[in-house]
């Protein structure tokens, strides 16, 4: 279990031992630059802890995770959120899809979610939807969830190439597993509300960065592949 965290040091001891009480699956929390106690609670709560000594990001902290893994011959990474949101209850049924894929994305668009989408967060996750079906041909409904499982050959692919920059972690990851072809498929899985501390974006700002991210995602498309 891989989990990005910044300032959570409110959530991030329910969600280790919720994964415990749910999995015998390590932890490592990847403290990106937190100015709280979040790497120390982690610690105390049995996880590993990576320290960024500041904030770079939820992708480059993921790319830390994968590097781990890939170091310490991980056979599975699942990313979970620090905030609650993603109950680990559900990270099985993620998992399951690289029975047959070699990343799965638990969605959100679930009618059994508790999660609450404002309405220019649902048109911005539509655009994204549509436009990653115009590059890849594959259909993904919510390209900007964070709760996912990699197997393997993903680990090795995310350790070098994950990029970091805002919504990258997830949306144009996407695209980046897709032009080393990887298999990507989704599930609908039951998700939360915050269970604490502040969003990383506000609506304003995540809207104003959509046009950002559409553009990271025709760079990363037509970018020659090392």
């Amino acid at each position: 279990m891989a989990i990005p965290a910044l300032n959570e040091a409110d959530t991030i001891k329910d969600v280790i031992l919720e994964i415990r009480r749910n999995a015998n699956h390590d932890v490592l929390v990847v403290d990106d630059g937190s100015t709280d106690e979040t790497g120390l609670v982690a610690i105390e709560a049995g996880a590993t802890v990576l320290t960024h000594p500041f904030n770079v990001g939820v992708g480059a902290a993921m790319r830390s995770a994968f590097s781990y893994a890939l170091r310490m011959n991980y056979d599975v990474v699942v990313q979970i959120d620090a905030d609650g949101q993603h109950p680990p209850r559900e990270m099985q049924r993620i998992i399951d899809l690289l029975a047959f894929a070699d990343v799965g994305i638990g969605s959100r668009l679930s009618e059994k979610t508790s999660y609450n989408f404002s309405i220019p967060r649902r048109i911005a996750i539509r655009t994204l939807s549509n436009l990653l079906l115009v590059l890849t041909g594959n259909r993904i409904y919510d390209p900007t969830s964070g709760f996912r499982a990699s197997n393997r050959k993903a680990i090795k692919v995310f350790s070098e190439h994950y990029p970091s920059e805002y919504l990258g972690d997830t949306v144009a990851s996407i695209l980046i597993a897709s032009r080393y072809e990887l298999e990507i498929t989704e599930t609908k899985v039951e998700m939360l509300a915050r269970q604490g501390g502040i969003p990383s974006q506000n609506t304003f700002r995540s809207t104003f960065l959509l046009a950002r991210v559409v553009l990271i995602l025709l760079i990363t498309k037509f970018r020659k592949l090392d």
